[in-house]
């Protein structure tokens, strides 16, 4: 993958959008430019797939039968604890 960075202004990247999803799709990280300022950041989308690894189990047992609050309640104190 690549760990370029290039910087553009808004007409070349709007000239050039297909190069530059392309290019943005390979790993290269790709700054807009608007009147000299930085103004948007082109980068790769992230990839499909879980987000996170979950414990089930360990989940499972988090539950209401656990002895803790539900997130209901959660909210409801904390809403209640506002002045």
């Amino acid at each position: 993958m690549d760990t370029r960075s290039s910087v553009v202004s808004v007409r070349d990247a709007k000239n050039r959008f297909s190069e530059m999803v392309r290019r943005a799709a390979n790993g290269e990280r790709i700054t807009i430019l608007s009147h000299g300022q930085p103004k948007a950041l082109l980068t790769a989308a992230a990839s499909e797939g879980l987000p996170l690894n979950v414990d089930w189990d360990w989940l499972r047992t988090m539950g209401p039968g656990s002895g803790r609050k539900t997130a209901e309640q959660v909210v409801r104190d904390d809403r209640d604890g506002r002045d």
